[in-house]
């Protein structure tokens, strides 16, 4: 593939295209331009007949939240998820556990239109976000003693822990997102569960996006 300019999109090292170096993207993407240079072991062969707009959100979104789900958390039928943030990767998230059985997922998000768009997708209950500790006491009552497992797609310390204490003894809980602050745990918040940090879903690419 022949980029003729780089297009800066965040990111930093460099990579080469006819002996020129270019300006490395996130993940080596450069989502916003119309032509790209990536490395060979980043190229994923996928069938020509498939639409770029079904393709283009697998190598990010759908592979970190569906991978996070299939293959970090494994996620089995009968089980529960609490998804906190409905946005790509929330959704992607969702998605892969209504494939994996999941008995009950739970959206947490602070966009009502997120919410709705989440229910549509399979959601058993959606929760609007914003009171931490009303969301974790109403996933509790809801679940019995908590959800066997959550996800956080923010970043956000307190979001962080409140994904943590909705869970049950023995959850795991994985974090998606780059953290934004100190993450502060005390005991009782930790006792018996799992956190665990996740990028792009623990997957490969070559044999996960296909």
């Amino acid at each position: 593939m022949r980029a003729r300019t780089p297009a800066a999109s965040g990111g930093a090292g460099a990579t080469a295209a006819d002996g020129l170096a270019v300006k490395a993207r996130w993940f080596g993407q450069s989502t916003f331009a119309t032509r790209t240079v990536v490395d060979a072991r980043s190229a994923v062969v996928a069938d020509r007949d498939l639409s770029l707009d079904v393709l283009a959100p697998l190598g990010c979104g759908i592979m970190t939240g569906a991978g996070t789900v299939l293959n970090v958390l494994a996620v089995r039928p009968g089980e529960s998820v609490a998804v906190f943030g409905a946005g790509s990767v929330g959704l992607a998230a969702l998605l892969a556990a209504k494939v994996a059985g999941a008995s009950q997922v739970i959206a947490v998000d602070l966009h009502p239109a997120r919410l709705e768009l989440a229910a549509e997708l399979g959601a058993d209950v959606t929760i609007l976000g914003g009171d931490t500790e009303s969301v974790v006491a109403r996933i509790r009552k809801l679940t019995g003693a908590g959800t066997d497992h959550s996800i956080d797609t923010t970043g956000i310390p307190d979001i962080v822990v409140a994904a943590l204490r909705s869970m049950r003894a023995r959850g795991t809980c994985a974090s998606v997102d780059v953290q934004t602050g100190d993450l502060v745990l005390d005991g009782p918040t930790l006792f018996g569960k799992q956190l665990v940090s996740v990028v792009e879903g623990n997957a490969d690419p070559e044999t996960f996006i296909p």
